[in-house]
């Protein structure tokens, strides 16, 4: 009996959305209020999470340089000790959300738009991302908008 299965053929790949010419030669710092207040914010987490654990341990006791700080100027809610148990337990999620969206943004638009692995402005996104999150996609896109490229994925 005969094979009446039809073979496949292959199918022409998909067509990439953003010609190949494209290149990102730039980094592009926060340069709205938004980006700028959640860079801000999520340096001062990573430097929080820093001086807590790294030495001298800057902020591990009310009278610790940057405790007195946050007892006597900031009037954290619960001091020293609430605070560095609030950084404390959102540092695995934090940590795991901003490596996640690091490597989504080498994989998904570094990559794809000629941004040298280990140059400088590729440490420049890198370090954006890793800090900031979303809000360097964001802005990535728009550098890509502004050279002719698509949105996005």
């Amino acid at each position: 009996m005969a094979n009446t299965r039809a073979k496949k053929t292959p199918t022409p790949a998909a067509k990439p959305s953003n010609p190949p010419s494209i290149k990102v030669t730039t980094y592009r710092p926060p340069d709205n209020p938004a980006e700028a207040l959640t860079f801000l914010a999520a340096l001062l987490y990573f430097l929080s999470l820093a001086f807590i654990h790294l030495p001298p341990h800057l902020l591990s006791t009310p009278t610790s340089p940057l405790g007195r700080i946050i007892e006597s100027t900031l009037h954290f809610p619960g001091g020293v000790a609430t605070y560095t148990w609030l950084v404390n337990v959102i540092a695995i999620p934090v940590v795991a959300l901003h490596v996640g969206e690091t490597y989504w943004m080498e994989r998904t638009r570094l990559r794809r738009y000629g941004v040298r692995r280990g140059s400088v402005v590729w440490w420049a996104w890198v370090g954006s991302v890793f800090v900031e999150g979303g809000m360097a996609f964001w802005r990535f896109d728009r550098v890509v908008q502004g050279l002719g490229g698509k949105k996005g994925l």
